[in-house]
This record gives structure tokens, sequence and C-alpha cells, in this order.
């Protein structure tokens, strides 16, 4: 509040060249000499100087000739002005810094799926482009990565199609991704080439968590296809840990087939589309809407958009 009160005061603030030529004079205590180091003319600096004193109504200097030493008063005001000035220096070097491409930070959202099969090359190439960016990757789902986004704690969300009703936010498509049926070794339905819904809703299914916005895409594709999914035996956190468990023979899962890739070739598991209508999922980038990316930013979602698209084998997502 008094930071607030101070900010709106009807005192015009103090003119920060005034401050400078101030502070020089007190430590050369000769106009000329000032006058020199910050290439004005004495005349300037007298004139300036005594503008200033006029403004505060208070003396400044005591002057001699052409020497000039500071009142009590002029070395208290020198005292704050230095602090002032080399604030206002290190403000301007760090609004530099960020208009130079990379030399910033980036903090980025996303599930811990994409962190481990998507983020690793992305950042590596991101990093051989701007060394000198801080890249910071917080493990969040879709929709606590929108709210971190709307808060302002994180730059992007690396996240599943964001919903209509995020106003304050506009998505970026990168890839889209077909949901396959994954089935333990030697199930029934390794001989099929696709698994009907009706049929799936009979066996014990692993879910991921019910909160998550996955879940909310696979129960309103049933939904669509006239069948209700039940409740899953169990629900995890982890895609992994699904994979692990259907290998185990504990039920069936549906997950992203490059999840499940090198257990399929393993012959570990079978992966299956959903008969009918494909059950799909749209990843991009959020970010707040109106908003315009800076070039690394914009390097960043064109590295996910082509991870993503080799990573799926998908080209880019449908307009």
């Amino acid at each position: 509040m008094d930071k607030m009160k101070s900010l709106l005061s009807s005192s015009e603030p103090l003119d920060a060249r005034q401050l400078r030529a101030l502070c020089v004079l007190g430590i050369t205590g000769s106009f000329t000499e000032t006058a020199r180091l910050l290439h004005l003319t004495q005349s300037a600096i007298s004139h300036s100087m005594k503008a200033l004193e006029t403004d505060l109504g208070v003396e400044l200097l005591e002057r001699s000739g052409r020497k000039a030493l500071l009142t009590q008063t002029g070395q208290a005001l020198v005292a704050r002005a230095e602090k002032i000035l080399v604030e206002m220096y290190r403000a301007r070097k760090e609004l530099q810094q960020l208009t130079n491409w990379g030399s910033t930070r980036l903090r980025v959202g996303a599930s811990s799926t994409a962190c481990q099969y998507l983020l690793p090359k992305v950042i590596r190439e991101f990093r051989r482009l701007f060394p000198h960016c801080q890249v910071e990757i917080s493990t969040r789902d879709t929709l606590n990565s929108l709210e971190a986004l709307k808060d302002g704690d994180i730059d992007l969300a690396l996240c599943l199609d964001a919903p209509a009703a995020e106003r304050d936010l506009e998505f970026k498509p990168l890839f889209t991704e077909e949901i396959r049926v994954v089935a333990p070794a030697g199930h029934s339905w390794a001989g099929l080439k696709s698994v009907p819904p009706a049929e799936f809703v009979k066996e014990p299914y692993i879910s991921y968590y019910a909160g998550s916005y996955l879940t909310q895409i696979m129960q309103q594709h049933f939904q669509r296809e006239g069948v209700r999914l039940p409740r899953p035996i169990i629900e995890l956190g982890s895609l992994d840990a699904m994979r692990e468990m259907v290998k185990l023979g504990m039920g069936v899962a549906l997950m992203p087939g490059w999840v499940t890739e090198d257990d399929a070739k393993a012959g570990q598991v079978k992966v299956l589309p959903l008969a009918g209508r494909k059950l799909l999922r749209r990843w991009g980038i959020a970010c707040r809407k109106g908003r315009r990316l800076p070039h690394n930013e914009e390097t960043f979602v064109k590295l996910c958009a082509s991870a993503g698209a080799e990573l799926t084998g998908a080209g880019a997502p449908p307009a």
C-alpha cells in the first residue's frame, strides 16, 4: 500500500539525468570535468543543478569558483541517488538481455509422458540453438498446466487439446495420435484386426487416473459409440505403470501406441485399434491469448511439432 501511495503521489519523480550529474559532480567537484565526462556543456550542468535545487527547495552544492562541494543535504541525496541509478542500470541490462534471442528463460508445463518420450530430443536441440536460455520443465497434467498458464507460472503448456472454454488461452496444434487397445500377449483378441468398443467394456481394464483429460476423452468417445465405459479395476497416474500391469496379464488398457511400441515389438503385448471411429487425441502448445511468442518460444513449438510427428508417424493435425 505504501508503494502504491508513492507511485500515485502528486510530486513528480526526480530526473535521472539530474541525479546522475549530481553524483558525478560530487565525485569530481568540478563543473568542467563533470561536463566532459557526461559529454555536455558546463552551462548545461550548471543549469541542471540549479533546476534540481529549485525543484527540491534545498541547497545541494556549495559553489566556490569552478569548484562545487556537496552540502549535507546533497550528500544525503547522492547516497540515495547512487542506489537508484545502479538499479536503473541493472534494469536496462536485463531488458537488453531479454531482447537477445535465447538469452532468457523458458518455463514449460508438460505431462510426465511428454517429459519422458517427447521432450528429451526437443530440449537437446533447443539447447544447441539457445545455449544461454534457462529451461524450466514442470511436470503437470493438461488441466493443471492450463491453470498454471493462466496464473503466469509457466510460459507454455505442452498439453492435450485445450478445452474450448479456455477463452484466455490460445492452442497451437502440434500433432494427432491414436489411442489404441493394449492387451497382454496371448489374449483372445490377438487374432483380431480391431476391438469393438462393446467388447472392450467386457474386459477388466486398467485406466489412467479419473481426473485426467485423457480419461475424459476416452469416456466421451465411448459415449458417442453408445457404450458405457465401466469403472476400471485399477487407476494409475503413470502410463508406464499401466503398461507393466498389462504385460503381467492384469487387464487391458487404452494408451498411445508409441508408449508400448518396444513391448509390442518384443511380443509382450498386442496393440490394436478400436473398431469404428478412431479414438484420437490432439497435442499442442497452449499460450496466453494475444501474447506474441518470442523467437526462442516459436522455435520450441516447431521442435515439438517435428518430434511429435516423428514419434507418432503422423503428420500435422487437421485444421
